[in-house]
């Protein structure tokens, strides 16, 4: 394993893992990690719309849990471990924050590697890069082997 992030130490103080956690929220903010997972669940929230009794189209969250899965974890990046830790200055988070936000994004995925374990979980998508490091795929568990 590369590196001990505090998130990882179940002992660590509750008041440094409220801080981090705090933090990790802005930089999925700023950085697009709810984004990319809500980009690879719009074709499902497209077929799992409901028709409620008001006439207005909603999308249906247990629908689309029965119909998707997405996997999304960081794409392992020197300019976005670069990025980060600028970032994290730029917005005065914690050392400790800005340390385990690079140590994250070192722990990332390369596609290829990533495809790798698609593909050793019988899992037949396709991973995609998206804005902020990331890297997702998306498939229907009800459709078998995609």
């Amino acid at each position: 394993m590369i590196g001990t992030e505090l998130l990882d130490d179940p002992r660590a103080d509750a008041v440094l893992v409220g801080r981090q956690l705090r933090d990790i929220a802005r930089l999925n903010a700023l950085f697009g990690g709810t984004r990319a997972v809500v980009r690879e669940l719009e074709p499902f929230l497209e077929r799992g719309k409901a028709e409620p009794a008001n006439g207005k189209r909603q999308p249906s969250f247990d629908r689309v849990a029965r119909r998707a899965v997405v996997l999304a974890d960081l794409r392992r990046s020197r300019l976005a471990m670069a990025g980060v830790w600028a970032a994290s200055l730029c917005l005065a988070m914690s050392g400790v924050s800005r340390h385990d936000a690079v140590l994250s994004l070192k722990r990332g995925y390369t596609r290829e590697e990533f495809c790798d374990m698609l593909r050793d979980a019988n899992v037949r998508a396709v991973a995609r890069y998206r804005p902020g490091a990331r890297i997702v795929a998306a498939w229907s568990p009800g459709a078998g082997p995609q």
